[in-house]
């Protein structure tokens, strides 16, 4: 079929004979014999932006996939046209249209070449810093998805943009609103290993001193949360740069983990997030953080444990126990169904405390004779877990610490501890 009745056919107002030109369209795109002329490629490009907005649902869908083959395909100019129209349509469009058009913008995105990619990801990274700062919560959340994108595949080519996208970013990092606070973390961390050292230095220094200024004031709240977050998300994707600072930054984080609360659902979430942290740096930064081993594997295995809705029969204390129990039973009669383990996040907790403990056994093999006798029977405690996905990470981080005790270093030195422990 030739590209003048598929580009006839698209624009049909029968949305079948619109739906088999845009299959044949995608079908043509696939093949790598198809060529077009300039004129013939704007012209699909802009059929292909229009039928983003069809009513019908599967018309969109194929105009979806279209977009990435077609980019691919075009000429440089056409991708900078294609990338203008879809961001005013994330802007400026319906909500339906809005979410469409992001996905085919992130689409382009991961698979423009690099080569036709120069003029269109500079022009668009001050307008997605203009739609963050002014638009719409909605708008801001699609910017902040596309910004992620942009810094993830082009992070050369915003390189100039940096000090503007890292002034934008920080104040969305305190955001009402969660779902800009999330998106913005992960911004910053697409973000920061590209950063030159004097704005990695001030990107480091404002979270600290949020998390200080929130640890300061005992209180898990959700700005806090999320800072820490940022120091998790910034220790993975640079923590070798953290390790200058772990001085400051392994107490601060020791000391948010301890502030947090197990009945308040922040304070899990800090805790969580700490755990999430202290595993990134000890990954990241295997020789600066041995000082602080003895602190970590302590903090790991409080809160491998950490399960404060349930009690063991281990923990039972008689009499007193059953009959506490049989009030209890009382009084969960009287309140029915307010509380159920759904409600219960407690597992993230020990999951992260689980992968903490792995962290430390793979990065520090040498440490494990010494902290052997304090891990392995605390990970056979939690041999009971409840939670399958915690379940799963203490069984790893046992058989890691075994592999490791069963080494040639260490494998004289730790069998009989290892044959008390697994007889």
């Amino acid at each position: 079929m030739s590209l003048s009745l598929i580009i006839d056919k698209m624009s049909s107002r029968d949305k079948d004979f619109r739906y088999m030109a845009t299959s044949d369209l995608l079908g043509e795109l696939q093949k790598e014999s198809f060529k077009m002329d300039f004129e013939v490629e704007r012209k699909l490009c802009l059929m292909v932006l229009k039928l983003l907005s069809d009513a019908a649902g599967d018309v969109q869908g194929l105009a979806v996939k279209c977009v990435p083959l077609l980019v691919r395909k075009v000429q440089t100019s056409h991708v900078e046209e294609m990338v203008d129209r879809l961001f005013q349509m994330v802007k400026g469009g319906k909500e339906d249209e809005r979410d469409i058009s992001s996905i085919a913008l992130k689409t382009v995105l991961a698979e423009v070449p690099q080569s036709a990619a120069g003029t269109a990801v500079r022009g668009l990274t001050p307008r997605l810093l203009e739609g963050i700062a002014a638009g719409p919560m909605e708008v801001t959340i699609c910017c902040l998805e596309i910004l992620h994108d942009v810094l993830t595949h082009f992070p050369a080519l915003v390189h100039a943009d940096l000090p503007t996208i890292k002034a934008q970013l920080l104040p969305e990092l305190s955001s009402p609103r969660a779902a800009v606070r999330k998106r913005s973390v992960a911004c910053v961390g697409a973000m920061c290993g590209s950063l030159p050292d004097p704005l990695f230095e001030e990107l480091v220094a404002h979270i600290l001193a949020q998390v200080e200024s929130g640890a300061a004031s005992k209180g898990a709240d959700a700005v806090l949360v999320s800072h820490i977050q940022t120091l998790s998300a910034v220790a993975r994707a640079a923590g070798f740069r953290l390790g200058r600072h772990l001085e400051r930054v392994v107490p601060l984080v020791l000391r948010c983990a301890e502030l947090a609360t197990a009945a308040d659902e922040a304070g899990t979430e800090v805790a969580e997030h700490c755990l999430q942290a202290c595993e990134a740096l000890v990954a990241r930064c295997p020789g600066e953080v041995t000082p602080f081993v003895p602190a970590l594997l302590k903090l790991g295995l409080q809160y491998v444990k950490h399960d404060p809705n349930y009690a063991d029969d281990e923990e039972d204390g008689g009499d007193d126990a059953m009959d506490e129990d049989a009030d209890a039973d009382e009084d969960e009669e009287d309140f029915g169904d307010e509380y159920s383990d759904d409600d219960d996040t407690s597992w993230k907790v020990r999951r992260a405390a689980a992968k903490l403990l792995a962290s430390i056994v793979s990065a520090k093999p040498d440490a494990v004779p010494g902290i052997f006798g304090d891990l392995c029977p605390a990970l056979l405690a939690r041999f009971g877990e409840r939670e399958e996905s915690v379940k799963g990470d203490v069984f790893a981080t046992t058989r890691l610490l075994v592999q490791c005790a069963a080494g040639p270093a260490a494998g004289p030195q730790l069998r009989p501890l290892l044959a008390a422990e697994l007889p």
